[in-house]
């Protein structure tokens, strides 16, 4: 838990990762989830304990859930850059996790919100 997976504008980007105990020693399909909240707010954690999360796991993939780089800290499509830097980092890494680096998957909740938001 709490991987770091990239380093921009002096901010670690980290992750959570697990995979399926029964699948040790094997290399497995990867779905990374990518939280929403409107790029603006919310977190990686919680998702192990999610339906949809534990269903992946009975079938057989590993699952990793990333924080990036909010809003308005960070302009867009920074969020989208952590997204991609989560996919190289697991390709580049694939055996240290154990996972097949050409099944590698990505799903999540709404990114939306008001847009432009009204900061102060």
């Amino acid at each position: 838990m709490d991987v770091v997976y990239g380093d921009a504008d002096l901010q670690k980007q980290r992750l959570d990762f697990a995979k399926p105990a029964l699948c040790r020693g094997q290399k497995v399909p990867l779905v990374i989830y990518i939280h929403g909240g409107g790029w603006y707010s919310g977190d990686k954690g919680g998702i192990f304990e999610r339906g949809d999360t534990k269903m992946l796991f009975q079938l057989g993939f590993a699952v990793a859930s990333i924080n990036y780089r909010l809003a308005p800290q960070a302009r867009w499509p920074a969020q989208i850059h952590d997204g991609k830097l989560a996919v190289r980092f697991f390709r580049k890494n694939a055996g240290l996790y154990g996972i097949d680096p050409d099944r590698i998957g990505v799903f999540g909740d709404s990114g939306e919100g008001i847009w432009p938001p009204s900061w102060p």
